[in-house]
């Protein structure tokens, strides 16, 4: 057997249980499902819990592995995992957007129209975290 389908053969999904990798991490996980053999997917879902790690793996531990049993286990599995707060995305801070947002002055001497479109670009730019400009 050669070293890359050794390697490939062996290649279990990872998640460290950020919410910025997890469509990643779901996505891995159907390429690595579809590729197991029928045969072997009552398996599946205790080889993803054994490489989670960091905070997915401290919420993995509060499970109880009968329900992750048979080859329908990587369906719960993903949707304990979806269902916790390690997907949810954060919220902005609208304090501080708001600020900025009323901080934004005219310049001297500056026309409406001028200002207008500064204005529009800077939050444009500032949304796509780019440099703003003022």
């Amino acid at each position: 057997m050669s070293a890359s389908k050794d390697r490939t053969e062996s290649y279990v999904p990872s998640w460290d249980g950020s919410s910025k990798t997890w469509r990643r991490y779901v996505k891995e996980i159907s390429w690595y499902a579809g590729s197991t053999k029928v045969n072997q997917r009552q398996y599946l879902a205790s080889k993803l819990i054994s490489q989670l790690s960091g905070s997915a793996r401290l919420l993995a531990m509060s499970w109880h592995q009968r329900d992750f049993d048979g080859p329908e286990g990587v369906n719960p599995l993903l949707q304990r995992a979806s269902a916790s707060p390690l997907v949810r995305r954060s919220l902005p801070n609208a304090a501080a957007i708001m600020s900025e947002y009323f901080s934004f002055r005219r310049r001297p001497e500056e026309g409406i129209s001028q200002f207008l479109v500064r204005e529009s670009l800077g939050f444009d730019l500032k949304s796509s975290k780019k440099l703003w400009y003022s």
